[in-house]
């Protein structure tokens, strides 16, 4: 197994994932260099989910991507505003001197924030959608629990990937979604999040080589707490995407197998009627022969042939492809916010497997054709 480093991948963290109950930094630390000490912890990183309230977003803070977003129905205005939910975590270790670093500052203060603006997927609205005109120096007031904080934004950076999932929205029966601002803080900024005070949660993702030595490590330590001890929680993720992703794995191999069977039937269909076409025209190609024409000229007839015959399916099938395609695209996800894309990669591999058929079928038929007998074939049809 590479060492990666703790990062999110899209399907889980690698490699193990610790749930830690008001745990400190230095609590945390000690056991990370422990275990790294014996050889069982490459990378880490700590995640604190905080809190979460919501902000509302005048105009001039909503980026133009949204306000199109907002004409199709997908975000909406409350009162004349656009409520967004902010969303505060904390990181610790590496990863967030790398933060820190992406963002261009060297530290974050007390009640600063850095905030993630972009989603860097192609969509309708653009190669990156952008949700905030915030700039850094802005500052917004949110509300906790009757509690209010303000945030001056010190950092703007396009995703907080690798270290969590980003999500942008989560819809629902009205087919509506929620807008989401994610923020981190630093650790003297989340303990003033009302919330915060009472009982903390950290979790801890590490990259490991030894998964099962480190699992046994963790239930050693846990065997050795008091009673009144939270238990520290260890969760083999690794293990667990591993066997989610051989569920995946059958997903898709259903699928293909479906489609190369119809693609066989298909191309079988393909090559049968074209050889049905040739051998039915056996008295006119002998008759071709008959007038002087040779098996060259013949092959060129046929090849012209094969390249309009594959045109014409070309060019039928795609546009029908691509009108049923586009007809389930704006009925089945109307609030979609990923771009509708022509599959050419696709298209070009289809056309390029389907002349490679005609052509097998049109070589096949020459040969044979080769070899007739220009008087047995006039007679036979006579006949």
């Amino acid at each position: 197994m590479p060492k990666k480093g703790a990062y999110w991948d899209g399907n889980g963290y690698d490699d193990y994932q610790l749930t830690m109950f008001d745990s400190g930094e230095t609590e945390i630390k000690e056991l990370m260099n422990n275990l790294k000490a014996q050889g069982l912890v490459n990378d880490y990183y700590v995640l604190e989910y905080l809190y979460r309230t919501s902000i509302n977003l005048s105009d001039d803070k909503i980026s133009d991507t949204v306000e199109k977003m907002i004409q199709n129905g997908i975000y909406v205005k409350q009162n004349g505003a656009l409520q967004a939910e902010i969303r505060s975590y904390y990181i610790g270790g590496d990863a967030y001197n790398k933060l820190l670093e992406r963002a261009g500052i060297s530290e974050l203060k007390e009640d600063e924030v850095i905030i993630a603006n972009n989603i860097g997927i192609e969509t309708k609205y653009g190669k990156t959608l952008k949700l905030t005109d915030f700039k850094v120096g802005d500052k917004y007031t949110a509300i906790y629990n009757g509690e209010q904080m303000t945030f001056t934004i010190a950092g703007i950076v396009d995703d907080l990937e690798p270290y969590f999932p980003y999500n942008l929205s989560s819809y629902n029966e009205n087919n509506q979604a929620n807008f989401y601002i994610d923020q981190i803080v630093n650790k003297e900024t989340a303990m003033k999040i009302p919330m915060n005070k009472s009982a903390t949660l950290q979790h801890v993702f590490i990259d490991t080589d030894k998964i099962f030595e480190l699992e046994a490590a963790i239930n050693k330590i846990n065997s050795t707490k008091a009673r009144n001890e939270m238990p520290i929680t260890g969760i083999n993720t690794y293990k667990e995407k591993m066997s989610n992703e051989s569920q995946e794995m059958i997903k898709p191999i259903i699928a293909y197998s479906f489609v190369v069977f119809i693609s066989v039937i298909s191309m079988l269909n393909i090559f049968n009627t074209i050889l049905s076409s040739i051998y039915s025209r056996k008295r006119e190609i002998a008759m071709l022969k008959s007038m002087g024409m040779s098996n060259k000229g013949i092959s060129k007839m046929f090849t012209l042939e094969g390249i309009f015959y594959g045109l014409d399916s070309i060019i039928y099938g795609v546009l029908i492809s691509l009108v049923i395609l586009y007809i389930m695209y704006m009925v089945m996800i109307e609030t979609n916010i990923y771009m509708f894309k022509i599959p050419w990669l696709n298209i070009g591999i289809s056309a390029l497997v389907m002349y490679v058929v005609i052509f097998m079928a049109m070589s096949f038929a020459k040969r044979k054709i080769k070899k007739q007998n220009i008087i047995d074939e006039i007679r036979n049809e006579n006949i």
